[in-house]
This record gives C-alpha cells, sequence and structure tokens, in this order.
C-alpha cells in the first residue's frame, strides 16, 4: 500500500513514547492491521516506535518491519526510517541477540541507506550487542541490495569490497564464511567484474571453503548473462569435477544465454533434454525458449512451447509477453 510523501520537519515521532503495558495477542493484531493501513508517514513512524517500545511480540512481527521501511522509504522519508529502527537500539535484551541487529540492518539495506547500515555495525560493540559473520553478512547483503535497487549507489559495489577487505582486518572474531564469499561473487558479479568473481572461488579454496550450489550458478548467470559462453561452460564443467550437480536454476541460466545470443534451437534442444533426463524445466526455462522464439518472429513456434509449458504442469505468466 501506498501513501503520499510527508515532509513535516519536525517529527513528533521522535519523542519517546511513556511505557505502556504490552498489548495482548488480539490488541496486538489489531495494533498490526491499523499499522498496515496507516498512509500518513509520520503516524506510521509514531505508531511502529510506540508499538515496539510497548511488546517484545511486537518486535519479533518481520512482515510489518519489513513493510513500514519499505513504504517509508518509498514515500521518501530516510528521517522516519531512521528514527523508526534507532529508536530499537534501547532493547539491550533483544541487542544481545545478533540476529536482532543483523535484522536491523538489513532493514537499513531494504531502505537503500548502506551508510546506515555501516554505521549501526560499526556500533554494535559500544551496544555491548555481539558481531560475527552473521551480521557481517546482514552488511554486506545491505550494501549489495542497496547498490542494485538505486541507480544514485553505483560506488556500493565498490564500499562492498572494502568493507569485505577490511573489516576482517580489523576485527579478526570476523571471519568470512561461505554466505559471505557467496555475497561478494554476486556483487563482483552485478558490478560487472566477472573475472574477479571468479577467482573469488580461488580465494575460497585458500580459506578451506568449497563453492556450493549457489556460488556456481551466481557465476552462471554473469558470464552466460554477458555471453561470455567459454566461461559459462569453464564454470559448468568445474561444477562437476566438484560434484556439485547443477539445477534447474543452473540450466535457466544457460538458456537465457543461448536466447541472448539468437541461439534458440540449441535453447529448445536443452530443455528437450531436460524433459527427458532432468532436471523437470520450469517456467522460467519455457519462458526463455518462448521470449526467443518471439525475438526472430517465429511465433508458431512459441506457441507451440508455450502449449508444451501448459502441459508439463507450469504455471503461465506475463514474462514472455513483455518487451
Amino acid at each position: 500500500m501506498s501513501f503520499s510523501s510527508s515532509s513535516s520537519s519536525g517529527l513528533r515521532l521522535l519523542r519517546r513514547p511513556a511505557p505502556a503495558p504490552a498489548p495482548a495477542p488480539a490488541a496486538l493484531r489489531s495494533i498490526i492491521k491499523r499499522l498496515f493501513r496507516e498512509r500518513d508517514p509520520d503516524k506510521l513512524a509514531a505508531g511502529f516506535i510506540a508499538a515496539a517500545a510497548a511488546s517484545p511480540r511486537f518486535r519479533c512481527r518481520h512482515r510489518i518491519y519489513s513493510s513500514a521501511v519499505r513504504r517509508l522509504a518509498a514515500a521518501g522519508r530516510p528521517d522516519a526510517v531512521a528514527a523508526v529502527l534507532d529508536s530499537h537500539l534501547r532493547f539491550p535484551s533483544d541487542l544481545s541477540h545478533e540476529g536482532f541487529s543483523a535484522r536491523l540492518i538489513s532493514l537499513y539495506g531494504a531502505a537503500s541507506m548502506p551508510s546506515h547500515a555501516a554505521a549501526l555495525f560499526r556500533r554494535l560493540p559500544s551496544l555491548s550487542a555481539p558481531r560475527s559473520a552473521l551480521s557481517f553478512n546482514a552488511l554486506l547483503t545491505a550494501l549489495a541490495d542497496s547498490s542494485s535497487s538505486s541507480s544514485s549507489s553505483s560506488s556500493n559495489p565498490d564500499a562492498l569490497l572494502a568493507a569485505f577487505d577490511q573489516i576482517p582486518a580489523e576485527d579478526p572474531s570476523i571471519v568470512p564464511n561461505l554466505c559471505s564469499y557467496n555475497i561478494l561473487i554476486r556483487a563482483l558479479c552485478a558490478k560487472p567484474d566477472l573475472d574477479a568473481a571468479f577467482d573469488v572461488l580461488s580465494l575460497m579454496e585458500q580459506r578451506g571453503i568449497s563453492p556450493d550450489l549457489i556460488s556456481f550458478n551466481t557465476l552462471l548467470n554473469g558470464f552466460f548473462g554477458h555471453s561470455r559462453f567459454p566461461d559459462g561452460d569453464k564454470v559448468w564443467n568445474l561444477m562437476r569435477e566438484r560434484n556439485v550437480e547443477p539445477d534447474v536454476k543452473s540450466f535457466n541460466a544457460k538458456l537465457r544465454g543461448l536466447v541472448l545470443e539468437k541461439r534458440t534451437e540449441e535453447a529448445a534442444e536443452l530443455v528437450d533434454r531436460m524433459m527427458r533426463d532432468g532436471p523437470k524445466p520450469d517456467t522460467s526455462s519455457f519462458n526463455a525458449v518462448i521470449r526467443g522464439h518471439c525475438n526472430i518472429g517465429n511465433l508458431e513456434a512459441a506457441k507451440t512451447v508455450f502449449l508444451d509449458l501448459v502441459k508439463n504442469g507450469c504455471a503461465p505468466n506475463k514474462g514472455p509477453s513483455r518487451r
């Protein structure tokens, strides 16, 4: 639900609400429903802060947090987002659980506020809040998500790379794990610096970490999506060597790459092979081939593939019809 942006400079929500008894479950549901419906940014933020202060149960409701932060960000109110999230730094029992602070960092990323995410991560020790790969990965994801969702955040891939190098060097207790390296690979592919992304595999091996299906699929999407088929096939062969079995997402990356190069017949043959040998093609698999046929004006072939999609129990969507 959208609402009109408010430019009120005096945020009444910045005043701490007086402590109130925790609401009963029925009352809490009513509060959450009211917040979902609230269209005024100031009232949403003020009501959110009051509800969070009154109820630990409310602070466990992830869906309303994500909704409120995204709506405030969409309304152009980063001040309200900061007021809401900063108000949670006065709950020491919650901050003693790293997952709580990691969620706050992630919410700053969802609001495209990477500098706030980084500042909160840096501040955690002074709040007696633990830091490990969990909150580190939340920061990396916030930097990556902010970069991909905002045209004004073009420098965030570099900020992520700097954080990946600097933070573990400053704090040896923070050791990047498999998830950390997968976020790094994703950021490098988005940059795009595909050669550097591929080199991360060697770095992982040096640290005793084995790439997983997510690592390889991210690279496949990067190389095939940029028409670098020899390198994509190199990644594919490396998967086989490491006993990582390609899944439907792996095949879909190759299908999209084939269509990008106008090799639609090869893409259609690959889908036939998937139907025969597995993994079973999904809607995205068929959509890739349909789009390929449409791009070259072969509408009858596209119609045939669409009928195959339905026959194989896949749900059609609007993807291929979009230009």
